[in-house]
């Protein structure tokens, strides 16, 4: 008679699950722009502090403080920052205070992510895949609800 090996268990399946977790929390995980709220931002601003900026991803701000430190927000609405901000920041552009900003478009899906959203939403039409930036958001959001 002869003797069947036994694969590896569940428990080795189960630490090494563990173990790649770990290493992608101490490469990615801890590292991070330090979080600012929007009045700090505001009085960064006022304060003439902030040398440059950009939005990323039509509500990610990143600000580069005169200090060579970059704060992080995430913006509720963009049209709100500019509707509170944009009278300082244009002074300030106009003064060089503030040296640079920019405005990342919001990424767009590539071919094979509106093959994914159209081959998992079977019932939408074919023609929603060549819709607005902000239909493409709220149809990648709609995938993993």
């Amino acid at each position: 008679m002869t003797k069947q090996r036994k694969g590896p268990g569940l428990g080795l399946y189960f630490a090494a699950m563990l173990l790649l977790l770990a290493a992608y929390y101490v490469m990615f995980g801890s590292v991070g722009t330090p979080e600012a709220s929007f009045a700090q931002v505001e009085a960064l601003f006022t304060g003439e502090q902030v040398q440059s900026f950009v939005i990323r991803d039509g509500d990610e701000l990143y600000l580069t403080l005169r200090d060579g430190s970059v704060l992080h927000n995430e913006l509720g609405s963009a049209y709100l920052f500019w509707e509170e901000l944009g009278d300082t920041i244009r002074d300030q552009r106009a003064r060089g205070v503030l040296t640079d900003y920019d405005h990342r478009p919001v990424s767009t899906p590539k071919t094979w992510a509106a093959v994914t959203v159209w081959k998992s939403s079977p019932d939408r039409k074919a023609s929603f895949m060549a819709s607005s930036p902000e239909m493409w958001a709220s149809s990648r959001s709609s995938i993993w609800l």
